[in-house]
Protein backbone atom coordinates (compact mmCIF):
# COMPACT_ATOMS: atom_id res chain seq x y z
CA UNK A 1 0.00 0.00 0.00
CA UNK A 2 1.09 3.30 -0.97
CA UNK A 3 1.39 6.22 2.36
CA UNK A 4 -0.01 8.79 0.91
CA UNK A 5 1.95 11.66 2.60
CA UNK A 6 5.09 10.10 2.71
CA UNK A 7 8.13 10.96 0.76
CA UNK A 8 11.16 9.28 -0.12
CA UNK A 9 14.96 11.15 0.16
CA UNK A 10 17.55 9.65 -1.56
CA UNK A 11 20.57 11.69 -1.29
CA UNK A 12 24.43 10.87 -0.07
CA UNK A 13 25.50 10.72 3.10
CA UNK A 14 28.46 12.75 3.76
CA UNK A 15 27.38 16.76 3.71
CA UNK A 16 24.45 16.59 2.02
CA UNK A 17 22.50 14.33 4.03
CA UNK A 18 22.42 16.84 7.23
CA UNK A 19 20.81 19.67 5.20
CA UNK A 20 17.62 17.30 3.92
CA UNK A 21 17.51 16.31 7.71
CA UNK A 22 17.58 19.82 8.86
CA UNK A 23 14.49 20.69 6.25
CA UNK A 24 12.74 18.19 6.01
CA UNK A 25 12.47 18.68 10.27
CA UNK A 26 11.38 22.24 9.59
CA UNK A 27 8.74 20.97 7.12
CA UNK A 28 7.20 18.30 9.21
CA UNK A 29 6.40 21.06 11.90
CA UNK A 30 4.36 22.97 9.52
CA UNK A 31 3.07 20.14 6.99
CA UNK A 32 1.87 16.72 7.41
CA UNK A 33 4.36 14.86 5.49
CA UNK A 34 6.55 12.24 6.71
CA UNK A 35 10.14 12.00 4.84
CA UNK A 36 12.12 8.73 5.07
CA UNK A 37 15.58 9.30 4.76
CA UNK A 38 17.54 5.84 5.28
CA UNK A 39 21.14 4.95 6.28
CA UNK A 40 22.86 2.15 6.18
CA UNK A 41 23.04 0.32 10.03
CA UNK A 42 26.77 -0.89 10.25
CA UNK A 43 25.15 -4.70 10.47
CA UNK A 44 23.52 -4.56 7.24
CA UNK A 45 24.83 -5.42 3.72
CA UNK A 46 24.20 -3.59 0.48
CA UNK A 47 21.64 -6.08 -0.25
CA UNK A 48 19.54 -5.82 2.38
CA UNK A 49 19.58 -1.93 2.54
CA UNK A 50 18.71 -2.25 -1.19
CA UNK A 51 15.74 -4.09 -0.26
CA UNK A 52 14.68 -1.51 2.10
CA UNK A 53 15.24 1.24 -0.11
CA UNK A 54 12.52 -0.76 -2.73
CA UNK A 55 10.50 -1.46 -0.29
CA UNK A 56 10.07 2.37 0.84
CA UNK A 57 10.22 3.75 -2.14
CA UNK A 58 7.30 1.51 -3.18
CA UNK A 59 5.12 2.75 -0.10
CA UNK A 60 5.90 6.17 -0.71
CA UNK A 61 3.50 9.01 -2.66
CA UNK A 62 6.68 10.71 -4.32
CA UNK A 63 10.65 10.89 -3.72
CA UNK A 64 13.17 13.27 -3.98
CA UNK A 65 16.83 12.76 -5.51
CA UNK A 66 19.94 14.61 -4.56
CA UNK A 67 22.44 14.25 -7.07
CA UNK A 68 25.07 16.06 -6.03
CA UNK A 69 28.92 14.15 -6.51
CA UNK A 70 27.90 11.88 -8.65
CA UNK A 71 26.81 9.78 -5.76
CA UNK A 72 26.02 5.92 -7.99
CA UNK A 73 23.26 4.87 -5.28
CA UNK A 74 20.89 7.85 -5.98
CA UNK A 75 21.42 7.14 -9.65
CA UNK A 76 20.14 3.49 -8.99
CA UNK A 77 17.23 4.83 -6.41
CA UNK A 78 16.09 7.50 -8.96
CA UNK A 79 16.06 4.54 -11.86
CA UNK A 80 13.92 2.00 -9.57
CA UNK A 81 11.25 5.07 -8.67
CA UNK A 82 11.14 6.12 -12.48
CA UNK A 83 10.36 2.47 -13.39
CA UNK A 84 7.39 2.61 -10.59
CA UNK A 85 6.10 5.34 -12.25
CA UNK A 86 6.20 7.42 -9.18
CA UNK A 87 6.21 11.36 -9.18
CA UNK A 88 10.04 12.35 -8.81
CA UNK A 89 12.15 15.49 -8.56
CA UNK A 90 16.07 16.14 -8.95
CA UNK A 91 17.76 17.98 -7.00
CA UNK A 92 21.72 19.17 -6.90
CA UNK A 93 23.30 21.34 -4.48
CA UNK A 94 25.05 23.79 -6.26
CA UNK A 95 27.56 25.83 -3.95
CA UNK A 96 30.68 27.03 -5.14
CA UNK A 97 33.01 25.71 -2.30
CA UNK A 98 31.46 22.13 -2.45
CA UNK A 99 31.69 22.07 -5.85
CA UNK A 100 35.51 22.86 -5.63
CA UNK A 101 35.45 20.40 -2.51
CA UNK A 102 35.16 17.89 -5.59
CA UNK A 103 36.41 19.33 -8.58
CA UNK A 104 38.95 21.73 -7.92
CA UNK A 105 37.18 23.94 -9.92
CA UNK A 106 34.71 26.68 -9.57
CA UNK A 107 32.46 25.35 -12.61
CA UNK A 108 29.08 23.46 -12.27
CA UNK A 109 29.80 19.99 -10.40
CA UNK A 110 29.48 17.28 -12.93
CA UNK A 111 26.64 14.78 -12.70
CA UNK A 112 26.59 11.28 -13.09
CA UNK A 113 25.94 10.17 -16.43
CA UNK A 114 22.95 8.22 -16.08
CA UNK A 115 20.82 11.34 -15.01
CA UNK A 116 22.81 13.81 -17.04
CA UNK A 117 19.56 14.23 -19.22
CA UNK A 118 17.15 14.68 -16.50
CA UNK A 119 16.25 18.14 -15.42
CA UNK A 120 17.62 18.65 -11.70
CA UNK A 121 16.54 21.46 -9.48
CA UNK A 122 20.07 23.36 -8.33
CA UNK A 123 19.86 25.25 -5.08
CA UNK A 124 23.16 26.67 -3.10
CA UNK A 125 21.55 27.07 0.69
CA UNK A 126 18.89 25.34 2.96
CA UNK A 127 16.91 27.58 1.85
CA UNK A 128 16.94 27.21 -1.73
CA UNK A 129 16.06 23.66 -0.81
CA UNK A 130 13.73 24.19 1.82
CA UNK A 131 11.46 26.10 -1.64
CA UNK A 132 12.13 23.07 -3.75
CA UNK A 133 10.90 20.56 -1.44
CA UNK A 134 7.44 22.91 -0.60
CA UNK A 135 7.06 22.92 -4.34
CA UNK A 136 6.67 19.65 -4.85
CA UNK A 137 4.96 19.11 -1.61
CA UNK A 138 2.42 21.57 -3.37
CA UNK A 139 1.61 18.90 -5.47
CA UNK A 140 0.40 16.34 -3.03
CA UNK A 141 -2.80 15.57 -2.93
CA UNK A 142 -2.63 15.23 0.78
CA UNK A 143 -1.24 18.29 1.37
CA UNK A 144 -3.39 19.60 -0.85
CA UNK A 145 -6.86 18.55 1.03
CA UNK A 146 -4.84 19.24 4.24
CA UNK A 147 -4.60 23.03 3.51
CA UNK A 148 -8.28 23.26 2.47
CA UNK A 149 -9.21 21.45 6.06
CA UNK A 150 -7.87 24.21 7.67
CA UNK A 151 -9.29 27.20 5.62
CA UNK A 152 -12.69 25.25 6.09
CA UNK A 153 -11.87 25.01 9.92
CA UNK A 154 -10.64 28.39 9.72
CA UNK A 155 -7.58 26.94 12.13
CA UNK A 156 -4.37 29.31 13.00
CA UNK A 157 -1.11 28.97 12.64
CA UNK A 158 -0.84 27.22 16.67
CA UNK A 159 -3.95 24.74 15.81
CA UNK A 160 -2.54 24.23 12.17
CA UNK A 161 0.97 23.16 13.67
CA UNK A 162 -1.11 21.05 16.19
CA UNK A 163 -2.98 19.24 13.48
CA UNK A 164 0.42 18.00 11.95
CA UNK A 165 1.77 17.03 15.18
CA UNK A 166 -1.10 14.21 14.97
CA UNK A 167 -0.30 13.38 11.49
CA UNK A 168 3.04 12.93 12.16
CA UNK A 169 2.45 10.99 14.63
CA UNK A 170 -0.20 8.84 13.40
CA UNK A 171 2.21 8.36 10.54
CA UNK A 172 5.10 6.45 12.71
CA UNK A 173 3.39 3.53 12.62
CA UNK A 174 1.00 1.37 10.47
CA UNK A 175 -1.73 2.15 13.05
CA UNK A 176 -1.74 3.42 16.46
CA UNK A 177 -4.12 3.09 19.90
CA UNK A 178 -6.45 6.44 20.22
CA UNK A 179 -5.31 7.19 23.58
CA UNK A 180 -1.34 6.44 22.65
CA UNK A 181 -2.17 9.17 20.25
CA UNK A 182 -3.54 11.59 22.10
CA UNK A 183 -1.05 11.14 24.85
CA UNK A 184 1.65 11.54 22.56
CA UNK A 185 0.23 14.86 21.51
CA UNK A 186 -0.32 15.96 24.48
CA UNK A 187 3.35 15.58 25.53
CA UNK A 188 4.05 18.09 22.18
CA UNK A 189 1.70 20.27 23.29
CA UNK A 190 0.86 20.43 27.24
CA UNK A 191 -1.50 23.07 27.58
CA UNK A 192 -3.69 21.30 25.58
CA UNK A 193 -6.52 19.16 27.16
CA UNK A 194 -7.38 15.69 25.86
CA UNK A 195 -10.34 16.76 25.00
CA UNK A 196 -9.04 19.34 22.83
CA UNK A 197 -6.74 17.12 21.07
CA UNK A 198 -9.77 14.19 20.53
CA UNK A 199 -11.98 16.25 18.69
CA UNK A 200 -8.94 18.25 16.23
CA UNK A 201 -8.49 13.97 15.36
CA UNK A 202 -12.61 14.18 15.28
CA UNK A 203 -12.24 17.32 12.36
CA UNK A 204 -9.16 15.47 10.83
CA UNK A 205 -11.50 11.88 10.58
CA UNK A 206 -14.39 14.29 8.56
CA UNK A 207 -12.14 15.68 6.20
CA UNK A 208 -10.68 12.28 5.57
CA UNK A 209 -7.05 12.75 6.99
CA UNK A 210 -7.31 10.43 9.11
CA UNK A 211 -9.19 6.79 9.27
CA UNK A 212 -10.15 5.51 12.93
CA UNK A 213 -11.53 2.01 13.51
CA UNK A 214 -12.48 -0.27 16.89
CA UNK A 215 -11.81 -3.57 18.21
CA UNK A 216 -8.73 -5.71 18.84
CA UNK A 217 -6.20 -4.11 16.51
CA UNK A 218 -8.22 -1.14 15.82
CA UNK A 219 -7.16 2.68 16.15
CA UNK A 220 -5.91 5.55 13.78
CA UNK A 221 -3.98 5.58 11.30
CA UNK A 222 -3.04 7.66 7.87
CA UNK A 223 -5.42 6.91 4.89
CA UNK A 224 -2.88 4.48 2.25
CA UNK A 225 -3.81 4.08 -1.77
CA UNK A 226 -3.38 0.28 -3.42
CA UNK A 227 -0.08 -0.18 -5.13
CA UNK A 228 -0.27 0.93 -8.64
Amino acid sequence: MVRINQIFIGCPWEVIRQKYEQVCTEIEEILPVQFIILGRDPSQDAEGLMDVIKQKLEQSESAVFDASGGNPNVSLEFGYCEALGKRRILTLFNHGKYIRRLSGRGDEQSIISDLAGKIRNPYKTTKGLKKILLAHIDRNGYVARFKIACAKERWGKRIQKLATKIIILSSKRSRVALQDLINDTTGFFPNKSPGEIYNIITKLKNHQLLETSRGPGGGVSIPELPNE
